[in-house]
Parts: structure tokens; sequence; C-alpha cells
């Protein structure tokens, strides 16, 4: 059972048949061919790197007091990108592995520009530049939350192979949407999205999600409080505090959802009774 359908709102936000009719031709359909699924520029995967794009631009727009604002929406909006692709995969019965790989590679690629760009915007906040560092690595909220969270980033990453082969199938996926979905149908695999799982999975996806809402709140929030100095105080002390310990709660959420995974899974990371290939 998801989350949506335990909090019992499931079918309320579902699309009515003729906007799925009107949309589909720009989503695209599980049977498209390669060329096909290049004209379809909704597609969920495509969606997923919009907001990937619109992230990264809008970190960067905080650079300046001139474009900061812009930035703030930039980033909002790449936020909903986050919300609405799967929103769009299961809609459409687009979901798919390569997929649900896609989001969260993304989300550590962001979560890694954030943390750099609050060191970088931090650290050159006073006039001297060594006490604007000073100020950052001294604070142990940040340095234990930023830094765990890079490291446990690495970690994810890695047990699902190595980084760069991944990062060419980013690029493929969202090149090709269709690359994975005809694969899908060669290998008969089944198109509902409803695929069935074990429940302690989609335990494991509501606290992905949880970590998801986190670090997506402290991006747009962090982007919102140095735009606007003058409603708060005590800058930057409390905002690389907050940043800090926001970023070390979602850190605990994504870890007990991935140990959740890991420990009813058939990988033999961790035993379980269902597994005695214990490692």
């Amino acid at each position: 059972m998801s989350l949506v359908e335990k909090l019992g709102l499931s079918g309320i936000f579902d699309l009515s048949e003729d906007t799925k009719f009107f949309l589909r031709p720009y989503v695209g359909y599980r049977d498209d061919t390669k060329e096909e699924s290049k004209k379809r520029f909704l597609h969920s995967n495509r969606i997923t790197f919009y907001g990937l794009v619109l992230h990264t631009v809008g970190l960067t727009c905080l650079f300046s007091p001139v474009t900061a604002p812009v930035g703030v929406s930039l980033i909002t909006g790449g936020v909903l990108c986050d919300v609405l692709d799967g929103y769009v995969a299961r809609q459409f019965d687009l979901c798919s592995e390569e997929g649900a790989r896609l989001d969260p590679l993304f989300d550590k690629a962001k979560n890694t520009g954030f943390i750099s760009i609050v060191g970088i915007l931090e650290s050159t906040h006073n006039p001297s530049f060594v006490e604007g560092v000073s100020e950052v690595i001294t604070n142990p909220y940040f340095v234990v939350g930023a830094g765990v969270s890079l490291v446990l980033s690495y970690f994810l990453t890695r047990q699902r192979g190595d980084v760069l082969p991944q990062i060419e199938e980013s690029v493929e996926v969202v090149k090709i949407p269709a690359s994975y979905t005809l694969d899908d149908l060669e290998n008969k695999i089944s198109n509902d999205c409803e695929v069935k799982q074990v429940e302690n999975k989609f335990q494991a996806k509501d606290f992905g999600k949880i970590k998801t809402f986190i670090e997506s709140t402290t991006h747009v929030t962090y982007a919102f409080v140095i735009t606007n100095p003058e409603y708060f105080s005590q800058m930057p002390v409390d905002v690389v505090t907050g940043v800090g310990i926001a970023l070390g709660v979602s850190v605990v959420s994504g870890t007990i959802g991935y140990i959740d995974k890991l420990s009813n899974s058939n990988w033999g990371v961790f035993p379980n009774n269902n597994n005695n290939n214990n490692i």
C-alpha cells in the first residue's frame, strides 16, 4: 500500500480521461518507438530533467542579489517537477526501473550542489573571507549534516553500481524515454505500474519521500531567507545551523528507509528470514 493509499487519498488526484487524452501526445505511450519518444517533451523522465535544470540555474542565481528572487522561483519550480514526474509516470503508465533510478540520482546531484552553494555563499557573507569560512566550518550542525549527507549520497549511488554508467544511462533515458519501455516489452515485463512489492519496500519509499520533502523544503527556505535578509537577523549562523539540522534529519529518514529496503531484499546485504545467503 502506497503512502497516498494509506492516507485515504487514492483516486482524488487522478486525471480525467479527457485530460489524459489531451496530454497523451505530449507525454507519450508505453509502446512508443525511440523516434516517437523523442517528441514527448512532457514525458516523466524529461520532467525529472527539467527539475534538475531549474534547480541548478536557481542555485546559481543566488550569487547575485539582483537575480536571487528569480532563483527562488526556479528552485521552487524544480521542486514542483520532482512532484510531477512520478505523478505523470503513474497516471500515464510510464513507470520503469530506469525512471525510478533517475530521480534519486538527480536528487543527490541537486543536494550536493545545494551544500556547495551554501558553503560558498556563507563563507563569503562576511567582509573577511577567513571569518566567513571559520563561521561555516565551526558550525557543528552544518558540518555534520552536510558531511554525512554527502557521504551517504555517494554510498547509496555506489550501491547501484559505477557512477559513470548511471550517468550515461540517465542521459539516454532523458534523450530517448522509450529506450527502457521497449526493453520492458521485449522481455515481457508487466507494463502495470502497480507491480506487487513487499510491504517494507513501500515503507522504504515513504521514508525516501520524507527525506526528499525535507531537503526540498530546506532548499526553498534557504533561498527565500538569503533573498529577504531584512526579515531575518543573526545571519548566517542561524541559517547555516538550520540547514545542517534539516540535512541531518533527512539523512536519518533516508538511512532508515534504505536499511529497511536492504534487510528485505534478496541482495544478501543484511540477514533476514527470507534470505539465508548471509554475508
